[in-house]
């Protein structure tokens, strides 16, 4: 395939974009977050936990340690998922903003 002059790649060639970390390789930022996380669990700091992770592929894992928390977990959770879905609006509109602009 040509394009632009030069060959471009199939998609299974193409092992990562720039800043994007390979399939299998640790990520550094979920390794250090981990770590943080680790020392305040350690400290008593944090006494209930829940999770969702992904390995970027099809593995998608979620749970939760709520000791005797379980409110505040539950509210913890409720304050994440509407992060998550704010920050996914955000990007949705400049997404739906760029298209109108290009049209």
């Amino acid at each position: 395939m040509k394009h632009g002059g030069g060959e471009m790649k199939k998609p299974a060639e193409i092992k990562a974009t720039y800043g994007a970390i390979i399939k299998g390789e640790p990520d550094p930022k979920i390794v250090a977050m981990l770590e943080r996380l680790l020392e305040r669990a350690k400290s008593g700091e944090i006494q209930t936990l829940a999770y969702a992770a992904h390995n970027g592929c099809e593995l998608s894992t979620f749970g939760w340690e709520e000791g005797s928390f379980v409110n505040h977990m539950i509210a913890s959770v409720s304050m994440l998922n509407h992060a998550v879905l704010s920050w996914m609006n955000l990007i949705c509109s400049h997404v739906d903003a760029a298209k109108q602009d290009g049209e």
